[in-house]
């Protein structure tokens, strides 16, 4: 079963790294038009203000990455 993996690279350089069962391209899309730059990524919250780009791929699902 494929997964997905959403790599997050923030404005001040950092980066960090979600799988997801489902492709998420819907759900960053969903974020997108939301009016609050806060949106919950599987528990955490992140200022969609501070990213510079968001990468989705998808990844063998049977593997840690």
């Amino acid at each position: 079963m494929p997964a997905f993996n959403m790599i997050v690279s923030f404005t001040d350089g950092t980066t960090e790294e979600w799988v997801f069962d489902e492709d998420p391209n819907v759900q960053i899309g969903e974020w997108l038009k939301q009016d609050s730059t806060w949106v919950n990524v599987q528990g955490v919250h992140v200022n969609l203000g501070n990213v510079k780009r968001i990468e989705t791929k998808e990844i063998d699902g049977h593997t840690d990455k």
